[in-house]
């Protein structure tokens, strides 16, 4: 009866955590730099990189996701992160799109860019740029500990884990009880056998 309950528990709380996790995670999603993301950096350009750009989304069939960063009281860490779409492959919806035409026209190239879509690198993107005089660097694609100071930081996430590792631990102790409780049975019953033979 435990072993069972506790099967079911820990499938439970492996659905809690990682469902409370990705909702706890998303929002911060569009600020991620790597993880499964293609991104690099351009520091420095030549001519205009733009169109550069658009050659090369073109060439490659992606888009590039030019980001900016905004202040916003709202939102998380009390900024916003929202992108201009450099292609004809959409955005996925974690990158929200820029709609202000002037924040656009006035923000430098000078930023860091996703490469969304398949077979085309931010590394092979970074090689292409410094071959047409500009300077770019693409970002490692770990984001592991990024993603662990996050959940750390959330403090429900930590008090829903306690109380389901509280629970799991109570139900061992039940478990380890109920088996002492019957080898102990077991044991008078043989005693009691033993001493009705004589």
């Amino acid at each position: 009866m435990y072993k069972k309950l506790q099967y079911v528990l820990i499938i439970l709380s492996l659905a809690v955590v990682i469902f409370l996790s990705m909702e706890s995670l998303y929002p911060h999603l569009p600020g991620l730099m790597g993880g499964s993301q293609q991104t690099f950096m351009i520091d420095q350009t030549k001519g205009n990189v733009k169109n550069e750009l658009l050659k090369l989304a073109e060439a490659h069939h992606v888009s590039f996701a030019k980001r900016f960063v905004l202040p916003d009281a709202k939102a998380p860490e009390g900024m916003s992160y929202t992108y201009e779409q450099i292609g004809n492959v959409k955005l996925p919806s974690y990158l929200p799109i820029q709609k202000s035409q002037k924040v656009i026209k006035e923000s430098p190239d000078t930023t860091n860019y996703v490469v969304v879509g398949k077979g085309y690198t931010a590394k092979q993107a970074v090689s292409d740029l410094d071959k047409s005089g500009n300077h770019a660097l693409s970002f490692s694609l770990d984001n592991t500990f990024t993603v662990l100071r996050y959940f750390i930081s959330e403090p429900p996430l930590w008090y829903i884990f306690l109380i389901l590792l509280f629970i799991y631990i109570t139900l061992l102790l039940a478990e380890y009880v109920s088996v002492i409780k019957k080898d102990r049975d077991r044991a008078f019953s043989r005693v009691y056998q033993e001493a009705s033979c004589f």
